[in-house]
């Protein structure tokens, strides 16, 4: 018993191993592998954006975004989608997972983590920078648009193409998925944004929030950049994803022939694949050291 209350998991039967490697440990492994990449893209993002503004400011050290925003970008703006993503998230249903044992392979050669899939995600992450800014600076170079309303207008266009870039990654949608990134948008941010443009008149000094959301979406100009702004952002890693995904097509294709209900827990055998093919054989066991044994030369595979 204190075994089992030390453990991190513990299951009942030897026979539910299969289901605990194959099913949850691949679906454990792809939300973390993405959700790591997906956070440090956020992040670099968004820095990147107030490294870029240096460049037009003399390295002053001065942000065109109110520090309210800056706090609440990560804890509160962008927080409960990557959450949602992170627990429903799957990228191959429970049947294919065990149909395909072959699926688990992924997390033990770490496909989905590597140090290309770093730089991959810096340099998206810097496109998105450059978007997010440059975009709406060329629109109001030589217009009136003050200095708060144009950091608004940018952090504006970071939480969508932030929560856009999520989107692209959710490989399952659900009406949680929806709802969550509905929340984010216009309750977590709108809703705080009216609620701090109307209510706030000197709460953060030298900053003055004061009717600023206001006065900015009533501008046209704003939700031209906008739109314009995040399909540039966005685009590209859409199409590379459109793309791969139609040439090399879904990796975990539904299984043929007939397959045994995954409700159900047979003790006597036990689903055994090879490394050097893809055909999956069904062992049967005898004893508990032999199936011992199989999954054993199973995990050292």
């Amino acid at each position: 018993m204190q075994a089992v209350m030390a453990s991190d998991f513990a299951i009942a039967r030897f026979c539910f191993l299969s289901r605990l490697l194959l099913v949850h440990g691949r679906w454990c492994y792809t939300r973390l592998a993405r959700l790591a990449r997906y956070f440090f893209f956020k992040s670099s993002a968004y820095i990147l954006v107030l490294f870029w503004y240096q460049l037009l400011n003399g390295f002053s050290g001065s942000v065109m975004i109110d520090q309210v925003y800056l706090m609440l970008f990560n804890v509160t703006f962008t927080s409960v989608p990557p959450l949602v993503n992170g627990i429903l998230d799957r990228d191959v249903t429970s049947e294919q997972a065990l149909a395909q044992p072959q699926l688990y392979l992924d997390g033990q050669r770490n496909r989905l983590y590597r140090p290309h899939s770093f730089w991959t995600s810096f340099a998206n992450a810097m496109w998105h920078s450059l978007c997010a800014l440059w975009i709406p600076y060329f629109f109001y170079a030589h217009s009136a648009v003050g200095m708060w309303e144009f950091g608004t207008a940018v952090n504006t266009i970071c939480v969508i193409t932030m929560l856009l870039e999520l989107a692209v990654l959710t490989r399952t949608w659900t009406w949680i998925h929806v709802l969550s990134n509905a929340v984010s948008m216009l309750v977590l941010y709108l809703g705080f944004a009216f609620v701090f443009s109307a209510a706030c008149v000197t709460c953060n000094p030298p900053s003055n929030p004061y009717s600023v959301l206001f006065h900015l979406f009533a501008q046209p100009s704003f939700w031209f950049t906008l739109i314009l702004s995040c399909t540039a952002a966005v685009l590209p890693g859409l199409s590379v994803a459109a793309l791969y995904n139609t040439v090399t097509g879904n990796a975990a294709a539904p299984a043929s022939g007939k397959q045994r209900p995954p409700s159900r827990c047979y003790e006597s055998d036990f689903v055994h694949y090879s490394a050097s093919d893809s055909e999956v054989r069904i062992l049967p066991t005898n004893s508990a050291s032999e199936s011992s044994d199989v999954v054993g030369n199973y995990l050292s595979a």
